[in-house]
């Protein structure tokens, strides 16, 4: 099954790819604004993967693929979550899909895909597992 999904993959142009790992990061949202409720837009995905990274115990692997338009983002925690200072003491958390965690470079075409087919519009899909000795370590007494 893998090995025929990896047909759509196409390897020559990954600029909609890397705008969808641009469009991951920290505060990035079409509809945010600068101040009112909506100032808070575009933190839920990072809030979602810090959640199933601490939840996961540590010999596991939490996965998140998230489909857009023609790319494929793949989050497996290879390259971590980076947490970036920002102006007055804010932090913005960033992932980057290559060892110097720069977003201008060339992101692992391994987590990073150009699909040879359009999907129409956003699929997100994961898995982690949960585990009861796990999270008894997380509980505070």
């Amino acid at each position: 099954m893998q090995t025929k999904f990896l047909e759509f993959i196409y390897e020559t142009d990954t600029t909609e790819a890397l705008y969808n790992v641009i469009a991951l990061q920290d505060g990035i949202s079409s509809k945010r604004t600068d101040i009112g409720e909506n100032s808070r837009r575009g933190f839920g995905l990072m809030d979602v993967l810090e959640y199933m990274n601490a939840l996961t115990p540590s010999n596991e692997k939490a996965q998140i693929a998230v489909i857009s338009g023609k790319s494929l983002v793949v989050i497996d925690f290879t390259y971590p979550i980076q947490r970036i200072p920002i102006a007055n003491g804010a932090v913005m958390r960033r992932i980057c899909f290559n060892d110097s965690a720069d977003l201008f470079q060339t992101q692992d075409p391994r987590k990073v895909m150009q699909l040879q087919y359009k999907f129409p519009g956003t699929m997100i899909t994961g898995r982690f597992k949960i585990d009861e000795a796990h999270l008894q370590t997380l509980v505070k007494p």
